[in-house]
């Protein structure tokens, strides 16, 4: 006999009792259809990241998927900075998008402040701006671990000395004794292991060495023939990679000024072909730059398998990488 709801006939049902139980969000089972598909959210985040690292500049296009995708790959977008009117074509090869000042000063002041500091590791500077302005990017980047900084037109740095995750710093040598010479600055330099100095007076570097601790590669882009600065290269035990930088092509004849260090193993002259700005591009968005190739000779030298006396390499030849 069927019990009718509202049948007064229906005997009286016994009473039931109530077991809670706990549940995890994996014993609750997902709804899986061809047209509503589940993935775990770890796979789905990866599918995402990997997605935006091939293409950044559809990063906001992405986010509009879900409040989830945009948390995800958000911080992506502003990985790596570059602050330049140059290597447009190359920027938009690797699907960088492009930024201005008032691009990422107004996105700095929308942004809580631990979204800057989580997200910018590669910040490359070629542009007239303001120490205010300077100061704004670097207290909000504080993560930053890359940074090239070129004609900017100011000669107080001391707004980097917030830059406490710095690993890899290029700029001028004057601009470079400007910094050293700020205050609380000394912190930022003793953490760095790769250091690019362009424009002398390089007589003037040869306390340097000893004095950053952690500094692993430094490079140069002009010849050290200063013998006090060779022999402080030289006889530093932490420096691994010794980097003459050239645009031009520099034969074994021309390297005779580098006298002490052409026996130093640690001592590679790199043919730049490749335009410096590219190549910053490259390190930051594929890790792949001159310091890895100089990496890759000098362990190749070590090894045996190129003359041990032979010190040049160009990024053209791509088997040296």
């Amino acid at each position: 006999m069927v019990t009718r709801v509202g049948d007064i006939s229906a005997p009286a049902s016994p009473p039931r009792t109530l077991t809670l139980t706990t549940t995890s969000m994996e014993d609750i089972p997902c709804p899986v259809s061809p047209s509503h598909p589940y993935l775990p959210p770890e796979l789905e985040r990866i599918i995402f990241e990997t997605a935006a690292l091939a293409r950044r500049r559809t990063i906001p296009r992405l986010m509009l998927v879900a409040g989830r995708v945009k948390l995800w790959i958000e911080p992506l977008l502003y990985e790596v900075i570059m602050l330049s009117g140059a290597a447009f074509e190359e920027r938009d090869s690797l699907g960088l998008p492009h930024f201005n000042i008032d691009i990422l000063l107004k996105a700095i002041k929308r942004k809580p402040p631990l979204f800057f500091q989580n997200a910018v590791q590669h910040l490359f500077l070629e542009h007239r701006i303001l120490a205010k302005e300077l100061d704004v990017i670097c207290t909000a980047c504080t993560g930053v671990v890359n940074l090239f900084h070129f004609n900017t037109g100011l000669h107080n740095l001391a707004a980097l000395r917030n830059l406490h995750h710095l690993r890899r710093l290029t700029l001028s040598f004057p601009e470079f004794l400007l910094f050293w010479r700020s205050d609380g600055t000394h912190p930022v330099l003793n953490n760095l292991t790769h250091l690019e100095l362009y424009a002398g007076p390089i007589h003037k570097l040869i306390d340097f060495p000893s004095l950053m601790s952690r500094l692993t590669h430094i490079s140069l882009n002009f010849i050290p023939d200063d013998k006090p600065l060779q022999t402080a290269l030289c006889e530093s035990t932490h420096l691994q990679c010794i980097v003459f930088l050239s645009e031009e092509w520099a034969d074994e004849q021309a390297l005779t000024a580098c006298g002490l260090l052409l026996a130093d193993l640690r001592f590679v002259c790199v043919h730049l072909h490749t335009p410096f700005r590219v190549d910053w591009l490259y390190g930051a968005v594929l890790r792949d730059n001159y310091w890895t190739l100089a990496d890759a000779f000098i362990t190749a030298r070590r090894e045996g398998k190129i003359d041990r006396f032979r010190c040049i390499v160009s990024d053209l030849e791509s088997d040296s990488k």
